[in-house]
């Protein structure tokens, strides 16, 4: 159980989602951390995938926010407290590799 155990003192909660649940982040809740697993957040109408390390810093007051798993493994995630930074505007996220959806047409991204 150790490895789970964040540095990070802005930690308010740890739990994990299995295949199909949905969790509503409180009120309290600034941001999520991926700590194992890939999660599908909503927040104030944008969607993002995260993965294993990655964040999302959450704008306060934009309505309800969901995070839910994507695939057959277990997601455990952190849901963060009130952040020291500027408050982001709306879903912020902070990934800690480097990648994008191509919206392209298929026959655009050939040639």
């Amino acid at each position: 159980m150790n490895e789970l155990v964040s540095g990070s003192a802005n930690v308010i909660l740890r739990l994990v989602l299995y295949r199909g649940e949905v969790y509503r982040l409180p009120p309290a809740g600034r941001g999520v951390r991926i700590v194992k697993g890939r999660a599908w957040v909503s927040h104030a109408g944008q969607d993002i995938l995260l993965a294993r390390g990655d964040e999302a810093h959450l704008a306060a007051g934009q309505g309800l926010t969901l995070v839910s798993t994507v695939g057959c493994a277990p997601l455990i995630l952190e849901i963060l407290g009130q952040d020291r930074r500027a408050a982001p505007s709306a879903l912020s996220p902070v990934l800690n590799r480097r990648w994008a959806i191509d919206r392209r047409p298929a026959a655009n991204r050939l040639g």
